[in-house]
């Protein structure tokens, strides 16, 4: 795909993000890459980055892309 539709949604916990972005994905075929379920996925993976970022989650923070 030479040029991508790439949308970001952003908005505050309970926004609703989650299910504008499912009614976009249903309409226009589009892919929804979450980095929250990216981030749950990991850390049930039980890995060594998936523990380091829970540590960070736990204590209500933000993960950092260095994590």
């Amino acid at each position: 795909m030479a040029n991508p539709v790439i949308i970001f949604v952003i908005g505050g916990p309970g926004s609703g993000k989650g299910t504008q972005c499912e009614k976009i994905c249903k309409k226009y075929g589009f892919t929804h890459l979450s980095t929250g379920d990216l981030l749950r996925e990991e850390v049930a993976s039980g890995s060594d980055l998936g523990q380091s970022c829970n540590e960070v989650m736990k204590k209500g923070k933000l993960v950092s892309n260095e994590q």
